[in-house]
């Protein structure tokens, strides 16, 4: 729930300004679907899994960045890392890695995952919760879309 409601996103504000004509819960949802699909939301989610895709198993925090750069990601344009309205780390970060250390068996991209995000913090960059939730799915070798799916339904019902 954690993605339910949060302050003003772009699809909420979507799908204010369309109630706000009066219109039904069916036109509010359907006017906030596409908000939701851009790439600063979830859409940034396919970014994430294919910058997950394209760095080595053997992944270290301190290659981290570079090997993103190489494959095409800046270092500081990480898809998915930062978040506007934070200065550090989002507030659902911690409750989200919180479950993936709690699950204790993690798929097998988590060790590259896990450098990627030591990497990414060792200079101030945090996973917002778009790349946050890629991440507790990779830890639990779930198939790619399932982050995004699990925002986009948390939103929706919020």
């Amino acid at each position: 729930m954690m993605s339910a409601e949060h302050k003003l996103s772009a699809p909420t504000f979507a799908a204010r300004i369309c109630a706000s004509t009066g219109a039904d819960l069916h036109a509010c949802v359907a006017t906030a679907m596409p908000a939701q699909s851009g790439p600063m939301q979830v859409g940034g989610t396919t970014a994430v899994e294919a910058l997950i895709k394209a760095l080595p198993a053997s992944l270290v925090p301190e290659d981290a960045l570079p090997l993103a750069a190489a494959s095409g990601f800046k270092g500081n344009e990480l898809p998915c890392f930062g978040h506007p309205l934070y200065d550090d780390e989002e507030p659902r970060l911690a409750v989200l890695l919180e479950l993936v250390d709690g699950l204790g068996a993690h798929g097998p991209d988590m060790p590259k995952v896990l450098a990627l995000v030591a990497g990414a913090r060792q200079v101030g960059q945090h996973p917002n919760v778009f790349a946050t939730l890629v991440i507790l799915c990779k830890a639990m070798a779930l198939p790619n879309g399932i982050g995004a799916m699990l925002h986009t339904m948390a939103r929706t019902s919020g």
